[in-house]
Parts: structure tokens; C-alpha cells; sequence
């Protein structure tokens, strides 16, 4: 026996295959496996259905459905991404793509963002000045709690568990 190991140690085509195959019995169970632990999510309903976060999903079909006049929007950073790839033609206040970008007055996007959405002193003036049309908020933010009890220039137009949306009023 130990003669016929010599052997296949010494064929290099044979110790291949050995070590080939030992490695395929290693990892075949991982790949066969790995289709139920991973899915790639492609359209927007799959997206809405098992994506990890909320999503405005019924809030978007009703911005499709409405079509709010005004293009520059005030939404979530978290959902930028998402708002972009569903609603092209509107202008997102910010996304994962531009916390750290600077502006004028020196001050990023993402810091300007959460002093808007935790309704902070002045945040309707920085609205103003970034010339937004309407309001995609998430549901029971500071901002939109805020909106719900103060009376201000933002009408309440759609809400549900995930989001609300706000328009100026006339």
C-alpha cells in the first residue's frame, strides 16, 4: 500500500487531481448552500417585499400615481439611494454619496440633513434655501411630528406606517 502512495505522490498529474477533489468535497457544500442564505433583489417589488429596511415603497407608487408638482425633494438619507433609482426625475436632498461633500458655507449635506429632520431651530429657512418643493419624510421623525402638531406652511398630503409626505401650502 505504502508502495502505491509513493506512487501517486510522485505522478504530479495525480497528486493535482487528489488535491483537486479534496478541495471540491471542501467547498461544494458551501456553494450549494450559499443560494439559500443570499438572494439578489432586482425590481422594485421584490425590493419592497424583502429588502432589509423600510422602504417608501406605497409612498412612491402614490408619488408615480400623483405626480407632486416640484422637483426638489427633502427625504431621508437612508432611502436616497432607493429614490433615485425609483423616481429619476426628482431631485433628492441628499444620499449615501454625499455626507462628506462640502458646501459654501462649509457645512456638509449630511450635518445640514439631520438639523432639518430633527427640526431643529431653522430648519424650514435651510428648507427655503435649498428651494424644496415638498417633503418625503419618514413616519414619526422629529420633523414629522413637528409638522403634525405646529401649525407651519407644510400640508400633510400621504401617510402611511413607513413614511409621510408634505407639500407646501398655498
Amino acid at each position: 500500500m505504502q508502495d502505491k502512495i509513493k506512487a501517486i505522490e510522485k505522478n504530479s498529474i495525480m497528486t493535482k487531481f487528489v488535491y483537486i477533489t479534496s478541495l471540491a468535497v471542501f467547498i461544494f457544500p458551501i456553494f450549494t448552500s450559499l443560494p439559500k442564505n443570499v438572494s439578489i433583489i432586482y425590481d422594485q417589488d421584490s425590493f419592497c417585499r424583502q429588502g432589509l429596511l423600510p422602504y417608501p415603497c406605497k409612498a412612491v407608487e402614490f408619488i408615480k400615481k400623483e405626480k407632486i408638482d416640484g422637483k426638489n425633494v427633502f427625504s431621508s438619507y437612508e432611502w436616497g439611494g432607493f429614490l433615485e433609482w425609483q423616481l429619476p426625475e426628482y431631485k433628492f436632498f441628499v444620499d449615501g454619496r454625499m455626507p462628506a461633500w462640502e458646501t459654501k458655507n462649509k457645512e456638509r449635506p449630511y450635518t445640514t440633513y439631520l438639523k432639518i429632520i430633527q427640526a431643529q431651530e431653522g430648519w424650514d429657512k435651510k428648507l427655503e434655501e435649498h428651494k424644496t418643493d415638498w417633503l418625503l419624510l419618514p413616519a414619526n421623525t422629529f420633523l414629522d411630528l413637528y409638522l403634525q402638531e405646529q401649525n407651519s406652511n407644510w400640508k400633510e398630503i400621504y401617510r402611511d406606517k413607513i413614511s409621510a409626505i408634505y407639500i407646501k401650502k398655498e
